[in-house]
């Protein structure tokens, strides 16, 4: 999968959960931030991974790739581009054949049933935006019956701008799509230039990996161990998806384990605890910021 472009193998822990956006444009979509940009942007962030996913092309990653072999201290940067087969009916892919620029609206389920079995991931991209036309739900069902879809984008940050409208468009997507056909649940910010809730980090997948570098993402992402968020600046209100200023979403047991993650990290800083408050106010921020891995290998060295 990854040929010249290779980047560095980061060796994780198995079992550790990785923050990545999976939906961000480079310059290669237009009007938007620069790959290096990208890449600082999602280093301020503490993401440990992103997808640069431009519209029909792969050189926004093949870009970032390259510059990461001399900052292999930058998070990792996968292969991927974000693909349409008209009325807003798109995907990214991601691992694979993103790195080869076959994709086009003619025949696109069939190179899409190429791509995934060559060992890349399909993620319907921002669904509720497609046309509830009959050929989008016949095509759908389709990649569904061959089992070619691995997940849904159920978090974008541009549900941020729809308000209240979202709940309902979650809670169709969940019990139509979503639970029936066990598929991940993924967030992303579709992020093309920096603005009040989409930048790098505003929409996410928490993703539980066992195998090191792009390779164990691509297989966690295959394997459905993966749970979406969003993240605003100001509280949220999803009606049925949750509120607060972030919001998780995913199948079990992943959504319960990542929870608990969480969960151990707010039990801690709720108790009376034995390090010094500069440390105690950086582990708040970790958790407010939904750095919940980070926040609980901080705790393993405090406590």
């Amino acid at each position: 999968m990854e040929s010249e472009q290779e980047q560095q193998i980061v060796q994780y822990q198995p079992g550790r959960w990785l923050t990545i956006d999976l939906h961000i444009h480079s310059t290669y979509s237009g009007e938007a931030l620069k790959p290096v940009e990208i890449l600082d942007y999602a280093q301020t962030q503490l993401l440990d991974a992103v997808a640069i996913s431009d519209h029909f092309e792969f050189k926004g990653a093949l870009e970032a790739k390259r510059w990461l072999k001399s900052h292999p201290h930058y998070p990792l940067c996968l292969t991927a581009q974000e693909v349409s087969a008209g009325e807003h009916f798109h995907f990214l892919i991601i691992g694979g054949l993103a790195g080869r620029n076959l994709f086009q609206r003619k025949d696109l389920l069939k190179q899409l049933a190429v791509h995934h079995r060559a060992g890349g991931v399909v993620i319907m991209a921002h669904p509720w935006t497609a046309i509830r036309s009959s050929w989008v739900v016949g095509c759908l069902k389709e990649l569904l019956a061959e089992n070619l879809l691995d997940g849904m984008e159920l978090f974008n940050a541009s549900l941020m701008e729809m308000s209240n409208r979202a709940s309902g468009y979650l809670k169709s997507l969940w019990e139509e799509w979503i639970v029936p056909y066990q598929l991940g649940v993924t967030g992303g910010s579709d992020c093309h230039q920096l603005k009040q809730y989409r930048y790098p980090g505003s929409g996410r997948t928490y993703v539980k990996v066992i195998l090191p570098g792009e390779a164990g993402i691509i297989e966690a992402l295959r394997a459905r161990r993966m749970v979406g968020a969003v993240f605003g600046e100001q509280p949220l209100e999803f009606g049925w998806g949750g509120q607060g200023r972030s919001i998780l979403l995913g199948l079990e047991p992943w959504l319960g384990e990542l929870t608990k993650l969480r969960d151990q990290v707010t039990d801690y800083l709720s108790g009376p605890f034995y390090f010094d408050p500069q440390a105690a106010r950086l582990l708040s921020g970790l958790l407010a910021g939904g750095h919940y891995q980070r926040a609980v290998d901080f705790l393993a060295e405090k406590v």
